[in-house]
């Protein structure tokens, strides 16, 4: 299942199946005329939509549709499950710090002040919930503080370290 949140305001949950697609549990049904990969023409209740795909970065696109632009979030079930814990999988590329996701107890520190890392690098193993969670960089940057110790706890959001 797929959530599109159109400008914030508009929410789709899209459900793809080897039959159908469903939009809000309604089944939807739409003949599709790709151009390019950026641009496709769509045929729904009689009526045509000429949709240009104009951006994408990260999970939010921007989209011109017969004239009016759009900016669309769509995340998966991963992004969306991620979001509920307080993970954004498309941050930064460069990171600024590393907040804590969830509360736990900081196990270990694997880097250091000075420490150059890059994105998918482990920082920290943060227990929650009796379940070991390996931190990891979300982008480049150099470790400027280690705000926390192995041994502390710490609450969902506080920050564990910065970078520069």
């Amino acid at each position: 299942m797929y959530v599109a949140k159109i400008d914030e305001n508009q929410v789709f949950e899209i459900k793809l199946t080897e039959k159908q697609i469903l939009v809000n549990d309604q089944p939807f049904s739409a003949d599709f005329c790709t151009i390019d990969p950026k641009n496709l023409h769509i045929l729904h209740e009689n009526k045509g939509y000429s949709v240009k795909i104009l951006s994408q970065e990260g999970n939010l696109v921007r989209l011109k549709i017969n004239e009016q632009y759009y900016e669309v979030t769509v995340q998966d079930e991963l992004e969306q499950q991620l979001a509920k814990i307080g993970i954004n999988p498309n941050a930064d590329k460069k990171a600024n710090e590393l907040k804590s996701p969830m509360p736990g107890m900081v196990l270990r520190l694997l880097v250091g002040v000075g420490d150059k890392v890059q994105k998918g690098d482990s920082l920290i193993v943060l227990e929650s919930m009796k379940m070991e969670n390996i931190l990891k960089a979300t982008g480049e940057g150099t470790v400027l503080a280690v705000c926390c110790t192995a041994g502390n706890t710490v609450e969902k959001g506080e920050i564990l370290l910065k970078f520069g």
